[in-house]
Parts: C-alpha cells; sequence; structure tokens
C-alpha cells in the first residue's frame, strides 16, 4: 500500500468480513452491493505524497459526473463542479483511513446509513482497488 495512485481506481468500504464498493446513485454516493448504481471510479488530481500517506483531489472519471469532484460542504459526499478540499488516504498497512482536506486528522470518510459523509468520528477501513 503507501503509494499514490496515478490512474483509475475505485473505493471500497470493509464491511465485517467482505468490502463493499463505492457507487453513483444519482447525486448520492452509497456503499452497496451489485444491485445499486455503478462502480465510481475516480483519479487523483493535483496529488501529493508524504510518509507513506498521499492525497489530492478525487475526480469522477466515468459515468453522469465524468469531470466532478468529490467533496462535501455540509459532511455528505456528492460530485462537484469544482475542487473544495483535497483528500489525505493515512496508510493503515492493508487499509486506509481517508480524510478530508491535506490533514491527518481531518474529518474521517464513514458511511452513515449506505451514505458516504464526513464527520470527525472513528474513521472507517477502506480499500483501494485498481480499475
Amino acid at each position: 500500500m503507501g503509494r499514490m495512485r496515478t490512474g483509475e481506481f475505485m473505493l471500497g468500504h470493509m464491511n465485517v468480513s467482505h468490502i463493499n464498493m463505492v457507487r453513483n446513485s444519482g447525486s448520492s454516493l452509497i456503499v452497496g452491493d451489485s444491485d445499486v448504481g455503478s462502480r465510481l471510479r475516480v483519479k487523483v488530481v493535483d496529488g501529493w505524497e508524504e510518509d507513506g500517506n498521499w492525497g489530492g483531489y478525487l475526480q469522477i472519471t466515468r459515468g453522469d459526473y465524468k469531470g466532478y469532484y468529490l467533496d462535501s460542504k455540509d459532511g455528505w459526499v456528492h460530485p462537484y463542479s469544482s475542487k473544495y478540499d483535497p483528500i489525505t488516504f493515512v496508510d493503515k498497512g492493508d487499509w486506509y483511513e481517508i480524510r478530508q482536506k491535506r490533514n491527518l486528522n481531518g474529518s474521517a470518510l464513514i458511511t452513515e446509513g449506505k451514505t458516504l459523509r464526513f464527520r470527525p468520528v472513528t474513521p472507517g477501513r477502506w480499500h483501494i482497488l485498481d480499475s
């Protein structure tokens, strides 16, 4: 792990014994099984690497929101046409914490229900899957 992705990738959330994929469902980003929405594919724009952690702005690479950026103005994660805050991938060995801003203590990406949200709580366990 610990290396910035230079191409397209997908995000998966570890849920007990399996990984649920992040998916598009209209303008919402959810974690779910294959019967809900299409798999979200992103790439890092204006990326950086430091001490095994990495990040940048996450840009959607396919579908109706191609070219939009993942971000949150109110905690809930949505696609936006402009860049606002970068995302930090904090290396935890075989998984990542994902934090808002370029800050190891930024709000953590979690799932609330099945919807993605940044909150200052215990972070989720995220996996990167190359497309």
